[in-house]
């Protein structure tokens, strides 16, 4: 598998060469901010060497607030501070509430102070974020589109209070169709 990213990203870089295109960057998705945690340093080498800028992450809210109002950040300042080091950019996936804010539809101002929390804390070095992962996928959250849609207004409006250059994503939709 690594060997077929690595050649499709030579692939793609030799015909922006060869056309005269501006280099582009790429990305993957790679779980660094979970179970890949401990292996991050290999996981940035191994994405600069397929010629990639990018890692797309899960930053999620049960790891930062384990226990109701008792907030940990050093795991994702570490991770951002070794992304940079390593001259990769990260792309947070924002959502994985912890249980007690489950279901998150009944949770806005918990959902929206974790968000600004987020933003407060690494805005200047989040361009993109991406919001909730697969939210309609039957063994992920299967969350319904109206209660999707609250979440991405609220999550939208206080990310543009905090960083208003930040952009914002909508998740990966897969595996059930929007209602």
């Amino acid at each position: 598998m690594k060997a077929k990213i690595i050649s499709f990203a030579a692939v793609l870089f030799a015909f922006a060469a060869l056309n005269d295109i501006p280099a582009m960057e790429c990305g993957m998705c790679a779980h660094v901010g979970r179970g890949g945690y401990w292996r991050r340093a290999k996981t940035f080498a191994k994405v600069k060497e397929a010629g990639c800028d990018w890692i797309r992450t899960d930053f999620d809210w049960w790891q930062m607030e384990r226990k109701k109002g008792v907030w940990n950040f050093e795991k994702y300042d570490t991770l951002l501070d070794d992304a940079e080091k390593a001259g990769v950019k990260i792309l947070p996936i924002l959502y994985s509430p912890p249980k007690w804010c489950r279901p998150i539809k009944d949770h806005i101002p918990e959902w929206e102070d974790y968000i600004r929390r987020v933003m407060t804390r690494w805005g200047k070095k989040l361009p993109y974020v991406e919001i909730w992962n697969e939210p309609f996928h039957p063994h992920s959250h299967n969350m319904r589109a109206e209660s999707f849609s609250v979440l991405m207004k609220s999550a939208y409006k206080v990310i543009k209070e905090v960083s208003p250059d930040t952009k914002v994503l909508i998740g990966e939709c897969s595996a059930r169709q929007l209602e």
